[in-house]
């Protein structure tokens, strides 16, 4: 997201109150923005998050890990290089 899209989103939002709470409305196009970055924040701070990647890492490097060629409907091992 750049400088831009944030200030796209400001200029979209409405600052409101609902309950006597203050609430801010978001479009929903550029909340879809917002949320993209959230998740990435959040896995970025996860622990569980990076020890999966470290595991799914070393699964493609040993090849136990399979991929589909969606041409010939048919899986393939990948990660290991051919000797």
């Amino acid at each position: 997201m750049t400088y831009r899209d944030i200030q796209t989103i400001e200029k979209h939002a409405e600052k409101t109150r609902f309950r006597n709470e203050p609430v801010v409305l978001v479009p929903l196009k550029d909340w879809s923005k917002i949320e993209e970055l959230l998740e990435d924040a959040e896995m970025a701070q996860s622990a569980v998050y990076a020890k999966s990647i470290k595991q799914s890492r070393l699964q493609i490097k040993n090849g136990g890990v399979y991929a589909l060629n969606l041409d010939t409907g048919k899986f393939k091992k990948i990660g290991k290089s051919k000797r």
